[in-house]
């Protein structure tokens, strides 16, 4: 080794710590030149410190890994600039050099990338930490990892031992959790842990997942049920589910109150699937016209409802520049075929007593009369437009 260069020796040695640092033991305790090599900035720099990772305890002061840790450090190893960062903000309550230390190593390890946005709101820099905690979140790919991660790194604070202070970098001033902080009461004089927007963001965030997302918050307590209830929460949180089983929309539903907790808050998709439910079930109505032409904007479902819907109720006009508008967003015939059985799929699921109840028998009219090429075409995808409206409406009426 003493006879290769010394770029290439160290390449060698940096190899050898790439699982962990324990693999360098032998080098440290052998020659002076092997610890040398052992020991070099470029090799601390890249060696794994996983071992710490997996015990957080081993880089307190009192540990026999303190001096390695140390020369770790010193060489702006991302892993022990993590670490350290945590013993600094969490045991020492000198958040404001942890963070410091975070900014000068990058987002290596991720769980670096969290801890400066956790650093970030509790020294009160908000929208910094909005931006931090968006791009790790994009970067990990994923909620349940990044909860992973964030798990991970609470553990390394608890692994390390923090201390309580009544004063956490001259930003808090409180030394038990107020019972307040979802809520935001104005008479407590107990500050938020997490500023209000941020929790109400977070939970949305969680509620486009889904909307079974929100159950763990409204079982809660009524805090976290208030933040699940929001509307900016309800407004956004994904009901696909109520778009392609309909049913759980149903006024006998255990679904139900929360429906129109979302439909309250002006939620695309509930506006959608009221709008159908009331069209299919109680027959023509302005307002099931009005919920759908509220969704019709942002969903090909609602749009395509909202046409057929029109040209049954006896509007053929205004139903046909919808539909139009429907045409002219869709790539092919196939895939309005797809959308218009969906449709009446949904119309079915919806349905709370037999079909052919001549809900539309008295209000259909298809503009100047009956397309003639319909009557003389058996094949779907073959259909004008015209003719196309005219198939998906007159099923439409027989359904209800």
């Amino acid at each position: 080794m003493e006879k290769l260069d010394i770029n290439i020796a160290l390449d060698i040695v940096s190899r050898v710590g790439v699982d962990s640092f324990k693999a360098l033991g032998g080098m440290l305790l052998a020659s002076k030149f092997y610890h040398y090599l052992a020991s070099h900035p470029i090799v601390l720099n890249n060696v794994s410190l996983e071992p710490f990772l997996a015990d957080a305890s081993l880089i307190n002061e009192d540990s026999i890994y303190r001096p390695f840790f140390r020369l770790c450090l010193d060489s702006l190893n991302p892993t022990a600039a993590y670490l350290e960062s945590i013993r600094l903000a969490a045991k020492l309550g000198r958040a404001e050099d942890a963070l410091r230390l975070l900014y000068s190593t990058g987002n290596s390890p991720p769980h670096a990338w969290f801890t400066r946005a956790l650093l970030e709101v509790c020294l009160g820099f908000y929208q910094e930490s909005l931006a931090t905690i968006d791009g790790f979140v994009l970067s990990i790919g994923s909620f349940r990892e990044a909860d992973a991660i964030g798990s991970t790194v609470f553990r390394h604070i608890m692994q390390i031992g923090p201390v309580k202070l009544r004063s956490h970098a001259n930003t808090w001033h409180y030394g038990d959790i107020p019972t307040c902080y979802a809520t935001r009461n104005a008479k407590s004089k107990k500050m938020n842990i997490i500023p209000h927007p941020l929790l109400l963001d977070i939970v949305r965030r969680l509620s486009q997942h889904g909307f079974r997302e929100l159950g763990p918050l409204i079982a809660a307590g009524p805090e976290s049920m208030a933040l699940a209830f929001d509307e900016t929460v309800l407004a956004d949180v994904d009901i696909d589910e109520f778009v392609f089983t309909p049913q759980l929309a149903h006024t006998g539903s255990v679904y139900r109150p929360f429906f129109l907790r979302c439909l309250d808050a002006a939620n695309y998709s509930a506006q959608f699937v009221e709008g159908l439910r009331l069209a299919a079930v109680e027959g023509p109505s302005q307002l099931s016209i009005d919920l759908l032409g509220a969704a019709a904007p942002h969903m090909l479902y609602a749009r395509f409802a909202l046409g057929i819907v029109l040209v049954c109720c006896g509007s053929f006009d205004q139903g046909m520049v919808v539909m139009e508008s429907f045409f002219n967003l869709i790539p092919n015939i196939p895939e309005a075929v797809e959308i218009g059985e969906m449709f009446l799929h949904q119309v079915t699921l919806l349905m709370l007593r037999l079909p052919r109840s001549g809900r539309y028998d008295n209000t259909l009219r298809f503009g100047p009369g009956l397309p003639n090429c319909f009557l003389n075409n058996f094949m779907v995808l073959s259909l004008c437009r015209r003719c196309f409206v005219f198939m998906y409406a007159t099923r439409f009426r027989e359904l209800c």
